[in-house]
């Protein structure tokens, strides 16, 4: 019969494996309860009778490996969040890079898609109204279930009103599902894969813009800055920094100008 809760000993192994696999700092009761309930709903799932049994199995299985990690990750996303960061862009992209032929941008932790297909549209309607520019995107998840998620980018339809209308176009509705999904145009351009922030070994060398939002806060002040440098050093001169209105970098300590609601210029 599956156990119904965890004994303290096995939160704290719980709370370690999330820290070693993710590299997430485990502070805060409200993170620390979510994971714990995320894990145990696994172990139910499995019909496990301990922890140590439903690590066992977990190990041992690769697509419930991937349930594992993505129980310990926290995912908070939606359509067009923090939508002043998609004003600013669609501003910038006609101030400075209309005439770019590949336009390379980049998104840490994106979850399951909705913030690169939300930037995607903005991107996929500049380029229809400014023929040479293209884009590429590609973007990474630590959560494996999640990245499988955002590559079939099938979403319900109660949130096809949060896109305003004259994005809508860009989008296709499925005759079966009460779904949708963006159009092939931004598909093809949007790449998903699995990595760490903390690696970054999959990262390409060079992008016109970065974004990292609302993920640097579940890591300490010195992994923060270890993170942040190995963005900086990918941007392009010129280039931009997106981060979460909730995170907070020295913008002159990694030689970035502010451009104000907490995007950044690489000087």
């Amino acid at each position: 019969m599956p156990i119904d809760n965890f004994n303290p000993e096995d939160r704290e192994k719980i709370y370690a494996m999330a820290e070693n696999m993710t590299g997430n700092c485990q502070q805060g009761s409200y993170r620390r309860e979510i994971i714990i309930s995320n894990v145990l709903r696994r172990v139910q799932v499995k019909k496990s009778a301990t922890l140590d049994a439903y690590l066992q199995s977990a190990i041992a299985d690769d697509q419930e490996f991937a349930q594992l990690l993505s129980a310990f990750t926290i995912h908070t996303t939606e359509w067009f969040r923090e939508m002043p960061h998609y004003k600013k862009f669609e501003a910038l992209l006609a101030e400075r890079f209309k005439g770019t032929k590949k336009f390379r941008m980049h998104s840490g932790g994106c979850s399951t898609g909705e913030e690169v297909y939300s930037f995607g549209l903005v991107l996929e309607a500049f380029r229809t109204q400014h023929p040479g520019f293209d884009y590429e995107y590609k973007s990474f998840d630590i959560d494996p279930v999640s990245v499988e998620m955002a590559k079939k980018g099938l979403y319900p339809m109660k949130d096809f009103i949060k896109i305003a209308p004259n994005y809508q176009n860009h989008l296709k509705k499925m005759d079966k599902e009460d779904s949708f999904t963006p159009d092939q145009n931004i598909k093809t351009r949007c790449q998903f894969y699995t990595d760490n922030l903390i690696k970054l070994q999959n990262m390409s060398p060079t992008y016109e813009t970065i974004v990292c939002r609302n993920v640097l806060i579940y890591f300490t002040p010195d992994k923060v800055k270890e993170i942040i440098a190995k963005l900086v050093m990918r941007l392009v001169k010129g280039g931009i920094l997106i981060i979460g209105h909730s995170d907070s970098l020295d913008a002159k300590s990694f030689n970035l100008k502010t451009l104000g609601n907490s995007m950044f210029e690489k000087l």
